[in-house]
């Protein structure tokens, strides 16, 4: 087929070799500038991390929905201890706010979802013996690294969080006693007053003492 076919038919015109070139070849990469600079400006630096970054990044992730309560602090603002907290133990960074909520319990900014995914924040010792040896200023660091800060600063936090979240379920958990209670009550009353079971332990109970009879 090959040796059959006719050469000038094979032949490609130089405007067609043009547009076929225009088509499908590849356009040249055009070289990015090597200066972070130009038009964008200076680029933005990521903050350190003294956590695991990927459990760093999954705190932040959920600190999200407490956005409200975040006030970050220039770098320098926190005072002598490593955790940015003042000695008597009152909360001094960005979360300070998020835990004088938890501490004055209150139901108008914290509902129970949210007490619960703080639960799930709560900071492990393996990550406060971390955060310990960070000795520079923690207003450089990460959203996740303050929180782990702010909650180090402050006694019994975890079982205050935990109280709170008592608080708020309890309601909800007295609820669903009672309703059990009730369904316990109503089943023991049907009992009672079932003429036909007692009909049939009356049977039973005569039927026993008609077997018993030979066994004497």
């Amino acid at each position: 087929v090959w040796a059959s076919s006719d050469n000038k038919i094979d032949e490609i015109d130089e405007n067609e070799i043009k547009q076929l070139e225009s088509l499908f070849s590849a356009a040249p990469v055009k070289s990015v500038s090597a200066k972070a600079g130009g038009k964008g400006g200076k680029a933005k630096i990521a903050p350190p991390s003294v956590l695991d970054g990927k459990r760093a990044n999954n705190m932040a992730i959920a600190l999200a929905q407490f956005k409200n309560f975040y006030k970050p602090l220039a770098a320098g603002s926190a005072e002598d201890t490593p955790t940015g907290t003042k000695k008597d133990g009152e909360p001094h960074d960005a979360w300070k706010d998020l835990c004088v909520a938890v501490l004055r319990q209150d139901t108008s900014e914290l509902n129970p979802d949210k007490v619960e995914a703080l639960k799930e924040l709560m900071p492990t010792p393996e990550e406060l013996r971390k955060l310990e040896g960070f000795r520079g200023d923690i207003n450089t660091l990460g959203k996740a690294e303050q929180f782990v800060g702010a909650v180090a600063g402050v006694p019994r936090f975890a079982a205050r969080l935990d109280m709170f979240s008592f608080k708020l379920n309890l309601p909800h958990m007295v609820m669903g006693i009672c309703d059990g209670a009730a369904v316990i009550t109503e089943a023991a009353e049907q009992v009672m007053n079932s003429k036909g079971l007692a009909l049939v332990l009356r049977q039973m109970l005569a039927i026993g003492n008609i077997m018993n009879e030979g066994s004497r």
